[in-house]
């Protein structure tokens, strides 16, 4: 009896597989912690790098490297007003 006792403790604690529900858990918890990390990243150099960022942002507002026989050029918005408001609400 204390023999089976002692093999049944030895097979459990040999058995060092985890479970699928514990590996998804895991994996889900990695990846909110890479997704958490990287937007931290994104803000720090978003806040830090300001005028890089407002260029960027008059320049898509502009939409100055659309093509020229393009019909889509009322939707610019070249005033400069617009373009800070744009990036503050980014």
């Amino acid at each position: 009896k204390e023999y089976f006792l002692e093999f049944a403790i030895k097979i459990n604690t040999c058995n060092n597989m985890y479970t699928t529900s514990f590996l998804f858990r895991l994996a889900k918890a990695i990846l909110v912690a890479a997704i958490g990390i990287m937007t931290a990243l994104i803000v720090i150099g978003n806040t830090t790098d300001y005028y890089t960022n407002y260029f960027f942002v008059e320049h898509v507002m502009k939409m100055d490297s659309v093509f020229p026989e393009s019909r889509i050029h009322y939707r610019s918005i070249s005033n400069p007003f617009f373009s800070m408001q744009d990036i503050l609400l980014l």
